[in-house]
Formats: structure tokens, C-alpha cells, sequence
């Protein structure tokens, strides 16, 4: 490249004798101006600006969804609270009739319970010694009455009293 040639060739032109003749064109046209009406040229129809701003704000403004909350999501809402607070306050109710501390208790309840518990204890006993026996030949007979087992059973309860 030539650093010395730095003569850049654009592509626009002018015509020859243009600005020779520039002059007379201009004048004329001033007086064209002149002679012409003052007329508006354009016409702007009528309410036309405001359906304009309706229209830009129409256009710019984000139409936004307005939820509606339902009734029935209430209704479960409710339905749902109503059963979670009723079944904790019958699990409190319950627990709370259950509670029996040992100050409520009398001399005879207490004395009962163990007594209910001393009979348990024994049957087991009784079970436990009566595997023992074999019942294979053991016939059990008219002649055998309630007195008889009474007795036989109050025999086991005086050895059971022994250990």
C-alpha cells in the first residue's frame, strides 16, 4: 500500500454546472412558497388523541389475574381444622379419665387389686403343678361333687401358701 497516496475516492458525485444553475432554482421555488395557501395539509380526525392514550395504555399496562379464593378451599380448609382439633381433644379427654393417681385410691381398692393379683398368681401355680399329673385314667364321676373339688383345690392353695 501507499502510505503517500491517501486520496479516497467516494461514490457520490455532483452533476456539472449545479451550482451554476442553484441559484435560479431556489429562487424559484421561494416563490412558489409564496403564492401558495396556508393551508393545513394534514388532518388529524377527531378524538384522536384520546383514543391514543386509551390505546397506549392498553398497550403498556400488564393485565394482572385477580385470583378468586373459592369457597370450597374454605370448606376443606375448616373440615380438615375441625377433625385434627376434635380427635386431639378426645385423645386429651381420654388420657386425662385414665390418669388415676395413688392418693385417689382407697384401702379397699388397693387391697382388692392385690388380692385379684395374689388369685392370679396362685392359678398359675396350680396350672403349672397340675401339668404334672396325668389325667389319662382320671375319671371324674357322679359320686365327686362341688365340695369335693372345693376341697381338693384348698388342698393346693395350703401347699402353694408353703413356698
Amino acid at each position: 500500500m501507499n502510505e503517500d497516496n491517501l486520496h479516497i475516492q467516494s461514490g457520490m458525485q455532483l452533476p456539472e454546472n449545479y451550482f451554476d444553475q442553484f441559484k435560479k432554482k431556489l429562487m424559484n421555488r421561494v416563490e412558489l412558497e409564496e403564492y401558495a395557501p396556508n393551508k393545513e395539509t394534514f388532518i388529524v380526525p377527531e378524538k384522536y388523541f384520546e383514543k391514543s392514550k386509551q390505546a397506549i395504555l392498553k398497550a403498556t399496562t400488564k393485565k394482572t389475574k385477580t385470583r378468586m379464593f373459592s369457597f370450597v378451599r374454605y370448606a376443606v380448609a375448616s373440615v380438615f381444622t375441625a377433625l385434627i382439633l376434635s380427635s386431639v381433644w378426645m385423645y386429651t379427654s381420654h388420657n386425662e379419665n385414665n390418669n388415676v393417681h395413688f392418693s385417689d385410691l382407697t384401702s379397699a381398692e388397693i387391697q382388692g387389686y392385690f388380692s385379684d393379683i395374689y388369685i392370679e398368681d396362685k392359678s398359675y401355680l396350680i396350672v403349672e403343678e397340675s401339668e404334672d399329673v396325668h389325667l389319662d385314667n382320671f375319671l371324674v364321676g357322679d359320686i365327686q361333687s362341688f365340695g369335693n373339688i372345693d376341697s381338693y383345690l384348698s388342698e393346693y392353695d395350703y401347699r402353694l401358701d408353703e413356698y
